[in-house]
């Protein structure tokens, strides 16, 4: 739980489980680059939930409600997001969008626990016959899986570059190489360019050319702009940019106007992702088990949460994806 002093234990009551929910014994939950800035911020507003985590699968403990398609002891895979599913842009499919929304981690207590109760619209049932530590993937995928739905590929438009070599950039590259497009990546930290070699991606260590790439997407975010910078002259003319990246509240980003026109590009932000994202996503680390694995950097009980944050700050090694374990927990 996150307190003033930063994360503690504590005993929780479950409490009664919610109609048409699910309680869900978490067996793996991924750090985020969310859950560290947040831990980071002595600010978060009051309705903020204290128990973070949104990266998780684990088994079925308890279901309450019309429940034929799932059994006790189910492993399952959770999407994070609770849209409204009322209001305007819910009616019009893009649940992503819902400004009434709440969310896993966010709103409603997360996965850093022993467990987390789900409603059953979130579930998604997985095989449990290899390692369950790729599916902590399944939602940072889907970020990926819904940009490059909204990239809108043209049939000529092979050629891309992904600004940013986080875990989020790197699933995109590799996503990208999957679907037969010849991928660059721009970023700072020569392990993580390393490792998208190893799955084909050009690793760019010198100056790109300008207005070489058909497609470019942004993901790094933040309070700068030299990644958006480096898309904005990456990009061809009638190219896409793909804003992937999340950015400071209230950044503002100057950038010439009328290369817009000229050039007529475009640039697009993505929100999260939607139901069918997310299902694509775990059909392909299902598909990709092995590959993905590969994305686990590091593994830590959940008790040794402490140095799991150390490790994310620190990037001193080969850091992507952090998996924490609920073995272990204080009784």
């Amino acid at each position: 739980m996150l307190t003033e002093n930063g994360i503690e234990f504590q005993d929780v009551e479950l409490g009664v489980l919610s109609q048409d929910w699910a309680r869900v014994k978490v067996a793996k939950a991924g750090l985020c680059g969310s859950d560290v800035a947040k831990i980071s911020d002595s600010s978060l507003p009051a309705w903020h939930t204290k128990i973070l985590g949104h990266e998780f699968c684990g088994r079925i403990v308890e279901l309450a409600g019309r429940t034929e398609w799932l059994n006790i002891e189910d492993v399952v895979a959770v999407t994070p997001l609770l849209p409204c599913r009322v209001c305007e842009a819910c009616k019009l499919g893009q649940e992503n969008l819902c400004v009434q929304g709440q969310a896993i981690g966010r709103t409603i207590q997360g996965a850093f626990a022993e467990f987390v109760d789900v409603p059953l619209a979130n579930i998604v049932r997985v095989s449990a016959q290899h390692s369950l530590e790729p599916y902590v993937l399944a939602d940072p995928l889907s970020v990926c899986i819904h940009a490059y739905t909204l990239a809108g590929f043209a049939e000529s438009q092979k050629r891309c570059l992904v600004v940013g070599d986080g875990t989020i950039g790197c699933l995109l590259a590799w996503l990208l190489r999957k679907r037969g497009h010849e991928t660059s990546m721009s970023g700072i930290h020569e392990e993580s360019l390393k490792f998208t070699e190893r799955f084909g991606v050009y690793a760019a260590r010198s100056p790109l050319q300008t207005r070489n790439f058909d497609v470019v997407f942004e993901a790094v975010g933040r309070s700068q702009r030299y990644s958006l910078d480096t898309c904005l002259q990456a990009v061809k003319w009638g190219g896409v940019v793909v804003a992937l990246g999340v950015f400071a509240h209230g950044y503002e980003y100057p950038f010439v106007a009328r290369d817009l026109f000229i050039g007529e590009v475009r640039v697009i932000g993505v929100n999260a992702y939607l139901r069918g994202d997310f299902e694509e996503a775990v059909q392909m680390i299902e598909a990709n088990c092995n590959e993905l694995d590969a994305f686990i950097s590091h593994r830590f009980p959940l008790v040794q949460f402490d140095e799991a944050l150390a490790a994310a700050r620190s990037k001193r090694r080969f850091t992507m994806k952090i998996v924490l374990e609920t073995e272990g927990l204080p009784s």
